[in-house]
C-alpha cells in the first residue's frame, strides 16, 4: 500500500512530530513518525523487507525510546 504523500507530510508537520529512519548498510529501509503529544505513530517499510522483521525492530525501538507513551 502506498499513502497518499498528503497522509506523510500532515503527519510530518503536526505539533510534537519526530520522524526516524531505519538503516540497513546505510540504505533507508523504513521509518518511522511519531506524534508525542497525541502517542501515535505511522511506521513506513520498504516493499521487499516487510517479512524481514523490520516492522518489530523498528516497533521495538520506538517503544524503548518512549516507555511512558504507550506507542
Amino acid at each position: 500500500m502506498v499513502l497518499p504523500e498528503e497522509d506523510t507530510d500532515m503527519s510530518l508537520n503536526a505539533d510534537g512530530a519526530v520522524s526516524y529512519a531505519g538503516l540497513d548498510n546505510n540504505s533507508i529501509i523504513g521509518g518511522t513518525i511519531v506524534n508525542i503529544n497525541s502517542e501515535s505513530a505511522l511506521l513506513l517499510v520498504k516493499a521487499g523487507v516487510q517479512s524481514k522483521g523490520v516492522v518489530i525492530y523498528i516497533r521495538n525501538e520506538i517503544e524503548a525510546l518512549y516507555p511512558d507513551k504507550g506507542i
